[in-house]
């Protein structure tokens, strides 16, 4: 199964076909032109397909917004109001390259040059602006050097970014999000198995970080080295960081890295997740989109949307249904699930560090009595400052430390897990306590409301539904005696059965033995047939000599045996002389 990527621009209601028919000319043609595009919206898709890709010809970065914006101040290159891209004067795409690659990778600035910039971060959701590179020109080994030298590296100009790359096979340009897309579209692969990798195709997260979070063997990326990959002896944030707002919290350089990024850089779930997080993760203006709900959140990695669990109201479940978005992050516990394989697709490494959010706080707890509050369940979610917390636990004293470090990390793990489960089931049953709560506080109002017209008629169906369950348990009986009486015809069929099996059996013994007597009755006939044969033919013999006088008075003598050389074959061995 062969992995690819897809990228769909959509670039608003200013745009035209004209537009469109410009963009793909100065994207898919040959020409070495550099363009900025305004876009309004990004969707990264993966296609799984049984056949073999052809070569990539371009590559995503994704890079922080504030990056674009500077690099293209320095070039004084200004937002043109109509069409929504403008191309790079031809002087001004050296200092470009050098102004932007450089602050992403020296590798990048020395072997690639920018192909257009995605920018989208006049947007509510633009959780990073994309740098096209072009591949065209570039062998093989360089773009295989590309993705081994920048695999989770830090951006040069931002030592908290994640250095994210995504190899094209397909892009797309739209008019806008509810619209089809245009029929002339770039798409670098053949076209062959296009409708069978539709089917395939699934949105992922635009945001590096949200991609950071996944297992790139998931996403059929490199794997990253061990010494960018997090440990469980990873040292824990200390308290007096913790308690400065301006020191981050992580005291693993891998775990600064799921940060969001900076303005005007926005990830909608990167913020739900920093928000349920934020003072030891007890915010209570996350809640389910559709019923509200504070407990079991998951949040969609790839647009925000905010569900109750598959053990609660399966509302994140159902947003997989009509959304097709695949990944879905557990606020409580930080685990990444996949709707698509049905299994967990987090890095482990992430989960197991020290600094892992889950291990820091694993005494975390939701209450499930707070209110509702009255905000659009969809809105951008906000913090709840007048909210309380516990107060971190202080760490062990190294010399208080008896057990050895490995089996002391198994069991904090083994009490992480078992609080969750303990939290799911707890959040399970306290949502059905509420739900009966308000089903007996609703029966309760709408019996006080009710008039005695209705009150009366209540109590007749009571009458009726109690004579009809009289007429019920008459029937049961009646069933129960008929059930008896099919049991007693049942036992005398089965006995009437068993007897004409034994019947049967005796039946067939008989005629065995008449077959036997009758065939041992007609072999001694066959005998005494073949007695009377040869009395009858020694009477007729008899007779023949009593009426023959000269047979009468013959005598028969018997020769002596011949010497059996002198015997001619086929010749009598025995002679009878008659005198």
């Amino acid at each position: 199964m062969a992995t690819s990527f897809s990228l769909e621009v959509v670039l608003g209601d200013t745009a035209d076909q004209a537009c469109l028919d410009a963009l793909n000319d100065a994207v898919d043609g040959p020409s070495n032109d550099s363009l900025v595009v305004y876009a309004q919206a990004l969707r990264l898709s993966l296609i799984e397909s049984d056949h073999t890709q052809s070569t990539p010809l371009l590559a995503a970065v994704f890079v922080p917004g504030n990056l674009v914006e500077s690099s293209l101040e320095q070039i004084r290159h200004e937002k043109p109001k109509e069409p929504p891209f403008s191309f790079i004067q031809t002087s001004d795409r050296p200092k470009l390259s050098e102004a932007l690659l450089s602050m992403i990778h020296p590798f990048i600035a020395e072997n690639f040059a920018i192909k257009a910039i995605l920018t989208l971060h006049e947007h509510q959701n633009a959780p990073a602006d994309v740098v096209l590179l072009d591949l065209s020109d570039s062998p093989m080994a360089a773009v295989a050097d590309l993705l081994d030298v920048t695999n989770c590296q830090m951006i040069h100009a931002g030592p908290d970014a994640i250095l994210k790359i995504i190899l094209l096979t397909q892009l797309h340009f739209g008019l806008d999000e509810t619209n089809q897309m245009s029929p002339k579209t770039t798409t670098i692969t053949t076209s062959q198995h296009q409708k069978q990798q539709q089917r395939q195709r699934v949105d992922i997260p635009c945001c590096p970080v949200c991609l950071y979070r996944i297992d790139p063997v998931r996403l059929g990326t490199p794997v990253p080295p061990n010494l960018h990959m997090c440990s469980k002896f990873c040292q824990q944030p200390s308290l007096i960081a913790a308690a400065d707002a301006s020191t981050p919290r992580s005291a693993c350089p891998r775990q600064r890295l799921l940060q969001p990024w900076p303005p005007p850089s926005h990830c909608v779930a990167c913020h739900c997740i920093q928000t349920y997080w934020k003072e030891q993760g007890d915010s209570s203006d996350l809640f389910c989109c559709q019923c509200a709900m504070q407990e079991t959140l998951w949040v969609c990695l790839t647009c925000g949307f905010v569900g109750c669990g598959r053990y609660s109201k399966k509302h994140a479940a159902e947003h997989f249904v009509e959304s097709n978005h695949p990944y879905s992050l557990e606020l409580a516990t930080l685990r990444t699930w996949d709707y698509v394989t049905g299994e967990f697709v987090h890095r482990i490494d992430l989960l197991e560090c020290a600094s892992s959010p889950p291990l820091i706080h694993p005494w975390i707890r939701r209450s499930g009595s707070r209110s509702v509050p009255q905000v659009d369940p969809c809105s951008t979610f906000a913090t709840n400052n007048n909210s309380t917390c516990r107060p971190p636990l202080l760490p062990p004293h190294p010399h208080d430390e008896k057990t050895p470090k490995k089996a002391t990390l198994i069991g904090e793990e083994y009490e992480a897990l078992l609080q969750s489960a303990l939290e799911d089931q707890a959040q399970h049953y306290e949502g059905e306590i509420m739900r009966l709560r308000a089903a007996l506080a609703e029966e309760q109002v709408d019996a006080e409301s009710m008039t005695v017209q209705e009150s009366q008629e209540i109590e007749s169906i009571k009458d009726d539904i109690g004579e009809l369950r009289t007429e019920i348990d008459q029937v049961g009986r009646q069933l129960l005696d008929l059930q008896a009486q099919e049991a007693g015809h049942r036992a005398t069929s089965q006995r009437l059965l068993r007897e004409q099996q034994v019947s049967q059996d005796v039946l067939k013994n008989i005629r065995e033995e008449s077959a036997r007597e009758h065939l041992h009755g007609k072999t001694q006939v066959e005998e005494l047939e073949q007695q009377i044969a040869d009395l009858t033919a020694n009477q007729r013999m008899r007779d023949q000599f009593s009426h023959n006088e000269e047979l009468l008075n013959a005598q028969i003598f018997g020769a002596s045996a011949a010497d059996p050389k002198s015997i001619k074959k086929g010749k009598k061995s025995r002679r009878f002389v008659r005198k």
